[in-house]
């Protein structure tokens, strides 16, 4: 996909397993990463 931005995200000391990671994937890649992260922690809930 072009124009995206795609962070991979997992709990310090818990590795790279893969069923401990979470993806968010944005379109507005004028956000950075952190405000990526707060929006969505915002939209988890949903």
């Amino acid at each position: 996909m072009e124009n995206a931005a795609l962070l991979l995200c997992w709990e310090e000391g818990q590795g790279l397993d893969p069923h401990r990671m979470k993806a968010f994937l944005s379109t507005d890649v004028s956000l950075t990463n952190e405000e990526i992260l707060n929006d969505y922690s915002k939209r988890w809930a949903i």
